[in-house]
């Protein structure tokens, strides 16, 4: 396959002139160092004088990066990358790329409005990011949206916030509340026996787990000790390779129930993350309710709180609304983005299987860690912590970041990312969507936290937190902007 540019710095943007401009260009594979030099990218004012500058190749990121040796004026330039650049098997790209940007001399953007920013810019570059979007919800309902790089690498169609993307482990936010909600309504009780629902299902499917010792907390917090299914190398192997396969629920019950023996199988009591607990409150969702766990979530959720472009795909539904951003994932053995968009999500069903749009996404968190649909008794219940890390905590399907005060969820789905975090001393949401598979527990968070940090730069993350974001790409010192305004996002 012939090298492309997978992302350019600046592309269409219009550029603050305080901003350091160096160029980049990421590709979609390595490059051989020897086909690079100062003419691999040129940069050239819209009155045809060049830019004086160096070339240098970042085999780390596979990226071109050109470093001006002069000041930019106020005026419209192009970089082009040149056809001859190759990769690592000698093949060229064939034909040149270029795209433009413009300099605005009399522009200055706040330095939390610039570093926001960067975040998405200096993301694509580190991580090969191909789309992301950054939402900050506002105390009065308003959702701010920042937005970098493409949601189609093929078309090069722009990421826009009114896009659609699979929400991952989010989703267990959703089902979590609705248990709750059942709760509430005194359907069901938080230390219920599993068995008392699905004592059939358990004993066809489960055999090896006590039912009647497993509670609906011990499935809501993960201290159920049921294994997760997502283990399963078979299922993983499919999960990839076969990624129209269905499933029905109670075949993943089955996938976990043949780990439950396992050496490092998880112990009673203690936390580990499970999928197959958000499969059981599934199952539990339609045994009280009457309802299918997707028409539940209609009518307990999406319908009574607006969140019009959140959605439930039924089983063998491998598709997504129109817009949609694609999904990428990365193959660590050549470091090719392969498009993974189309799934069916019966893969994961209730434990991660839901889509969404950004703004749908903050609307929601906003929702959760206020716990607006339960009531006061409920919430507090919910917020009953176990510890899950170093410096996160989980309750009943919600997620504390201890260090920075954040009530939230993170969700991964194999191409897609995203967050979601309440912050309930300011009373702002955060959401974050990469159309790419990230690890949760290291990009992603870095990146959360550089936001926050440009926003409040005098609060509190971690120092295991610090320590990733020193190693990474951590933000300049800025102001206090605690009331910042973001006027140049775009109100969605």
């Amino acid at each position: 396959m012939l090298p492309y540019v997978l992302y350019s710095s600046r592309s269409d943007d219009v550029v603050d002139a305080a901003v350091n401009t160096d160029i980049v260009a990421v590709f979609s594979e390595p490059l051989d160092p020897a086909s690079v030099n100062n003419s691999s990218i040129t940069v050239t004012a819209d009155d045809n004088v060049n830019v004086a500058g160096t070339v240098e190749y970042d085999a780390s990121r596979s990226a071109l990066v050109f470093r001006q040796t002069q000041d930019l004026a106020g005026r419209r330039y192009t970089a082009t990358v040149a056809s001859n650049v190759r990769d690592l098997s000698g093949d060229a790209m064939g034909r040149s790329y270029s795209w433009s940007f413009t300099v605005d001399p009399a522009r200055r953007d706040n330095d939390a409005q610039r570093s926001v920013q960067q975040i998405l810019d200096r993301a694509a570059f580190t991580y090969k990011i191909p789309g992301s979007i950054i939402a900050i919800r506002d105390t009065q309902g308003k959702t701010w949206v920042t937005t970098n790089g493409y949601a189609d690498l093929t078309s090069r169609t722009p990421i826009k916030p009114n896009m659609y993307f699979r929400m991952g482990s989010n989703t267990k936010t959703y089902v979590a509340t609705l248990i709750l909600q059942l709760v509430d309504a005194g359907k069901l009780g938080l230390d219920d026996p599993v068995n008392t629902f699905l004592g059939a299902e358990m004993q066809a499917y489960m055999p090896a787990y006590d039912g009647n010792r497993i509670t609906i907390r011990h499935l809501l917090n993960h201290t159920s000790g049921i294994a997760n299914f997502t283990i399963d190398s078979a299922w993983g192997n499919a999960f990839i390779s076969e990624p129209l396969k269905q499933y029905f629920p109670q075949e993943l019950l089955l996938i976990a129930n043949s780990h439950a023996n396992d050496a490092n199988a998880p112990q009673f009591g203690a936390f580990s993350y499970s999928n197959t607990n958000y499969v059981l409150l599934g199952l539990v969702i339609k045994k009280v309710s009457g309802m299918v766990y997707e028409d539940a979530v209609a009518n307990g959720i999406t319908i009574t709180q607006g969140l019009t472009n959140t959605l439930v795909p039924l089983l063998g539904d491998a598709t997504l609304p129109v817009p949609f951003s694609r999904g990428y994932w990365e193959d660590t053995e050549t470091g090719t983005l392969h498009d993974v968009t189309f799934r069916d999500s019966s893969t994961v069903w209730s434990s991660g299987n839901m889509i969404a749009t950004i703004g749908d996404l903050a609307k929601w968190g906003e929702v959760l860690g206020k716990g607006t649909l339960l009531s006061t008794e409920l919430q507090m219940q919910r917020l009953q912590f176990v510890p899950m890390s170093d410096n996160l905590s989980y309750g009943l399907g919600i997620v504390k970041d201890n260090g920075a005060n954040l009530l939230g969820h993170q969700g991964g789905m194999i191409g897609y990312t995203s967050q979601v975090y309440y912050m309930p001393d300011t009373g702002y949401t955060l959401a974050f969507f990469y159309n790419r598979t990230l690890a949760l527990h290291d990009y992603s968070v870095v990146m959360t936290y550089d936001t926050i940090k440009a926003i409040w730069p005098t609060r509190a993350t971690s120092a295991v937190a610090d320590a990733q974001r020193a190693q990474s790409f951590a933000l300049p010192a800025t102001g206090n902007n605690r009331n910042w305004k973001p006027g140049f996002l775009m109100e969605y």
